[in-house]
């Protein structure tokens, strides 16, 4: 009976460790990728800044969500329309969406469309960060208790024998 209960204790020991790494990993993994979103945001937001010292803003819209974004938009002093595709897509913006885009007045094809850029960034920080969180936090919770059955069961004594 004792043999049994240091085999049951060595495997909860085996599984209780690997679940508490696991944890970690996906904690350290996820919350890394949810701060490149934080970091790309945020040198997102520092162009932006310097784009917005001469930009002109007009209203765009979307015409295209695939992989990416397609944002279609008039530039007055030309009297023409122009196109952009952005690298990011977001299912909060749908096709035929409004938007801000700031253009360069001088070269109208150098733009940016920020609302789109800095929501899905975030967006992605969150959803991340969260996934991260919340499975490490689960594997943790069920792991904690396994490695520490497993434990009681190795360490656990023989009553001593009563005569």
């Amino acid at each position: 009976m004792g043999s049994v209960k240091r085999i049951a204790g060595g495997i909860m020991i085996f599984i209780g460790v690997i679940l508490l790494f696991m944890a970690i990993i996906f904690s350290v993994v996820f919350g890394f990728v949810g701060n490149t979103m934080e970091a790309m945001q945020s040198s997102t937001n520092e162009e932006w800044e310097e784009f917005a010292e001469y930009a002109v803003e007009t209203i765009g819209e979307i015409v295209d969500v695939d992989d990416s974004t397609t944002v279609a938009y008039f530039v007055e002093s030309e009297n023409a329309y122009y196109e952009t595709t952005l690298s990011v897509s977001n299912s909060a913006f749908n096709e035929g969406d409004l938007v801000a885009v700031y253009y360069d007045e001088d070269s109208p094809r150098d733009c940016m469309v920020p609302e789109i850029y800095s929501s899905t960034y975030g967006t992605l920080n969150t959803v991340f960060s969260g996934v991260g969180i919340g499975v490490g936090i689960v594997m943790a919770v069920f792991g904690l208790p396994i490695l520490i059955v497993g434990i009681v069961l190795i360490r656990k004594k023989k009553p001593a024998p009563t005569y």
